[in-house]
């Protein structure tokens, strides 16, 4: 004899969707979702998500996300307030060459064969200024270049895609990559070559870091009128 389910598991299987977003279309008034209706699939509700939410991010016309104080807004208008971001980053590029003469020195300790002047490369303890130097860049770079994005978007209401935002995010990647290296510099089999990867990174980051100051330049013009 057939076992009949019970009447509150079918209607609970026949129930529409869980669509808080409405992507399946309005909800019906009847016991069970309508057969004509088609269910958007998984690939076109994330491809509609990604599109609708860097709308939001870049081209969100000003007050439709979440409402900035208006004293955060006028201080954040003011010129000292705007030239924070470039200040500090400047000061940041200047660091970040003297951590690299610094890196430059322990590998040359690391290389040197003569026991003389081994020695005395050991008493600049260049990697360890290397190294500490090395890990406020990377706090400093993060907090800063978050800091410029919440400015203009604080100001405009919205973030400007360009050679200057994007750099600026893969510079903190990219230091982000070189500092996952310093486990396997310190120790393991590959030291050498983590230690050389190090390396050519850190001229690669030099190298945006400069190209970056171009456009940080002609922002920093806007600002000031000039």
């Amino acid at each position: 004899m057939a076992v009949r389910a019970p009447a509150r598991v079918a209607r609970r299987s026949a129930a529409a969707p869980f669509d808080p977003l409405g992507l399946y279309g309005p909800p019906s008034t009847a016991a069970t979702a309508p057969a004509a209706a088609p269910a958007m699939d998984a690939a076109a509700a994330s491809a509609l998500l990604a599109v609708v939410s860097a709308g939001a991010v870049f081209g969100a016309p000003e007050g439709a996300l979440a409402e900035v104080p208006p004293a955060l807004k006028e201080a954040f208008k003011t010129k000292p307030a705007s030239l924070v971001h470039p200040v500090v980053m400047a000061g940041i590029l200047a660091a970040a060459i003297y951590t690299f003469w610094l890196g430059y020195q322990s590998s040359r300790l690391r290389k040197e064969e003569d026991p003389a002047k081994r020695k005395e490369l050991a008493k600049g303890k260049f990697g360890a200024r290397h190294f500490a130097l090395s890990s406020q860049i990377l706090v400093l770079m993060t907090t800063m270049t978050f800091i410029g994005m919440a400015n203009t978007f604080t100001r405009t209401g919205k973030l400007f895609p360009g050679p200057h935002l994007y750099a600026g995010l893969g510079l903190v990647a990219w230091l982000t990559a070189m500092a996952s290296l310093v486990p396997s510099m310190q120790q393991g089999n590959n030291k050498v070559q983590a230690k050389d990867a190090h390396f050519a990174l850190a001229v690669g980051a030099l190298g945006l870091f400069g190209w970056q100051l171009n456009s940080g330049l002609a922002i920093v013009k806007k600002l000031l009128g000039i």
